[in-house]
């Protein structure tokens, strides 16, 4: 008991070292709030990182009765650019779950070189592959002639360009956009529309298309990840950044994951958004089937992606009967093991009894931050069906 107060006092008054992540600023974290983190049985819903954004299509793709599932997922990807220049850009790596009439689809788009499109390249392959009438350019001048207008930029964006300040003044492109006089725009500002026509007519049409899934099934529970679960407990990879955006259309839903990492000295072409540093990083995606249970997560901030949803997954995930039980097991106490040196990493601003008691006989050095990962999903059970945001991080719902 002792030992756990003590524990509990040094998190409280922050004397663990902080360790460093792409987005944990202090001031930057978004007040937590248990309402409205999850859909409850909507026909129609949407997850993305922006409330205009999300306002706004939501209301536009429920209406709309021209276009597919599978197009209003696109459209709703390809506007993603205009919101998120750091994540989702041409450059960025593109991965989609497809949940339609009890089947799984994966789909990964990576470039060949760091000047590929994959992002443009992979939605166009997804609409083909799909047998879509609409082509991407079909969507984008969608996009031109009915969203043109200026777009506010949100908290992860403003914090992004903060830390870069000085490489994106430097760079001309960017700073005719990310700067007014001298002064950094900030969360509220607006970008200028994207001219998303001429944005597809750029794509390289130079991508690799991985549809592979790794399969580990114990007792009555099957799940697929897109990396294997015994990689995952113990990868450590580099720091990334990446945006989710995600449709539900009656019992169609889709999944999407852009990944990058940005380089804050070069921009994409003539615009605003940001080129591919390296190829490095991979948001991890899973799926769990047991009975008539069926959960789809992503896990895609900092350097273990692939450690925080097996930790999820350890915690019996399958076995949650609503969605408010598995929201209270996404604001849980989050850790993740780090290498040279051996270091323990734990969420300084959540602790709790039962959450740091596995901890207390720990050898390894104990380190703080203020929260770990971003980590989302759907789920399908038998009390209802709904996406469920991250509390932690810029995500907003349209459920109706």
């Amino acid at each position: 008991m002792i030992k756990y107060f003590f524990l509990l006092l040094l998190f409280s008054c922050s004397a663990f070292k902080e360790e460093e992540d792409p987005r944990n600023k202090e001031g930057y974290l978004l007040e937590e709030s248990k309402k409205n983190n999850f859909c409850q049985s909507n026909k129609f819903q949407l997850i993305g990182p922006s409330s205009f954004g999300v306002k706004t299509f939501g209301k536009f793709l429920k209406k709309d009765k021209t276009l597919s599932s599978f197009e209003k997922f696109s459209l709703w990807a390809l506007f993603q650019m205009n919101v998120h220049p750091d994540s989702s850009s041409p450059n960025s790596k593109l991965q989609i779950f497809v949940w339609n009439n009890q089947n799984l689809s994966y789909f990964e788009y990576d470039g060949t070189t760091l000047d590929s499109t994959p992002f443009l390249d992979g939605l166009s392959d997804f609409l083909a592959r799909n047998r879509q009438k609409k082509s991407l350019l079909d969507l984008a001048n969608i996009l031109d002639k009915d969203f043109n207008f200026p777009v506010p930029i949100g908290a992860e964006l403003a914090e992004f360009l903060r830390k870069n300040r000085d490489k994106i003044q430097r760079t001309p492109n960017f700073k005719s956009v990310y700067f007014k006089a001298n002064h950094l725009i900030t969360e509220k500002e607006t970008l200028p529309h994207l001219n998303f026509s001429d944005l597809v007519k750029k794509r390289k049409n130079q991508f690799s298309f991985n549809p592979t899934l790794y399969t580990d099934s114990s007792m009555d529970t099957s799940i697929n990840c897109n990396k294997n679960l015994s990689v995952m407990k113990e990868f450590i990879g580099p720091n990334g950044y990446s945006n989710h955006f995600a449709i539900k259309d009656n019992q169609t839903v889709i999944l999407g994951v852009s990944s990058l990492t940005p380089d804050s000295e070069k921009s994409f072409g003539d615009t605003f958004l940001f080129s591919e540093k390296n190829r490095n990083y991979l948001p991890i995606l899973c799926s769990m089937k047991k009975g008539d249970s069926f959960l789809l997560f992503v896990s895609g901030l900092g350097k273990g992606p692939g450690q925080l949803l097996y930790h999820l997954i350890e915690t019996d995930l399958e076995n949650k009967t609503s969605l408010e039980e598995l929201d209270n097991e996404l604001n849980n106490l989050r850790y993740i093991t780090l290498r040279s040196p051996k270091r323990l990493v734990l969420e300084a601003r959540r602790p709790s009894k039962d959450g740091l008691t596995k901890f207390l006989n720990s050898t390894l050095p104990v380190y703080s931050v203020p929260s770990l990962g971003n980590l989302w999903g759907y789920a399908s059970l038998k009390t209802g069906d709904g996406f469920l945001k991250d509390s932690r991080n810029e995500s907003y719902l349209f459920c109706d």
